[in-house]
């Protein structure tokens, strides 16, 4: 129905309590919560992300979403915008160029940053992965080619990426980031 709630979950009393909606103004298909519920990155199925900050009650609109493959959420209500070439556009920060050769466009078709806020793990199109270090703006380890992606997963001290796919049954592959 276009609409979005936020809701506080106390698990040692057992009760989930309403703590904002908003009207995206269409159905949604993504949605990612920042880790202290501060920001919120919607994206309707016209492909725009809308920042969300529930506490304040603003809703706007991200510029440059709609032409993006794929956006991400990051810490301070930063967002990460996936192109169609392969570079991924930081909103208020810098482009991570793209961590390929040749001439070919690769674009950007998942994106997930760490549980720490410091990398980005990024899957292209066709097959291969890269990760990136958000401060440096440089690539973390090599370029690693897997089946085709489904999800990409952070693990909690963010050190690995588990990488789903359902090409011949669920699978998925761990990646070391050094």
């Amino acid at each position: 129905r276009g609409q979005t709630t936020l809701w506080r979950v106390d698990p040692d009393v057992d009760r989930v309590e309403l703590e904002h909606t908003v009207d995206l103004g269409g159905p949604g298909t993504a949605s990612s919560l920042s880790t202290k519920g501060t920001f919120g990155l919607l994206v309707r199925e016209d492909g725009s992300a809308h920042l969300w900050e529930p506490a304040r009650g603003t809703l706007s609109e991200v510029d440059g979403s709609r032409q993006a493959t794929s956006s991400c959420l990051l810490e301070g209500g930063r967002v990460a915008l996936g192109q169609p070439d392969g570079q991924i556009q930081i909103l208020g920060g810098p482009t991570l160029h793209r961590p390929f050769d040749d001439k070919r466009r690769h674009p950007v078709l998942t994106m997930t940053v760490s549980p720490d806020g410091r990398r980005l793990a990024a899957c292209y199109f066709p097959t291969f992965v890269a990760t990136w270090d958000l401060e440096t703006g440089e690539i973390v380890g090599q370029r690693v080619t897997v089946m085709r992606v489904d999800r990409l997963v952070w693990s909690g001290d963010s050190r690995r990426v588990a990488v789903g796919s359902k090409v011949a049954g669920p699978t998925f592959r761990l990646i070391d980031v050094v």
